[in-house]
């Protein structure tokens, strides 16, 4: 799985229901991957309460990176509130 994605990042999301999610944002590799694969995989390992409530896949050149390519989550989470990544 992991070779199928290019920089997987995690970032927190503010929700009124749950007080903070998990949102992956998946830059895959050539192929497919689709959320369902992201979603196994993470049951497999991961325990519930640490999993993505929420799996967007990107292009990679899409989220912003600060200078030494370290990606800047607080902008990443301003993204999420306006529309701009969608599932």
């Amino acid at each position: 799985m992991r070779k199928a994605m290019r920089r997987p990042a995690l970032t927190g999301f503010v929700v009124a229901k749950w007080g903070e999610v998990l949102v992956a944002f998946i830059a895959p590799r050539a192929g497919w991957l689709t959320t369902e694969d992201v979603t196994q995989a993470c049951a497999a390992r991961i325990a519930g309460s640490k999993r993505p409530k929420r799996i967007i896949f990107v292009d990679d050149a899409s989220l912003p990176r600060s200078a030494t390519g370290k990606i800047m989550r607080h902008l990443s989470e301003d993204a999420i509130a306006s529309g701009k990544f969608e599932e």
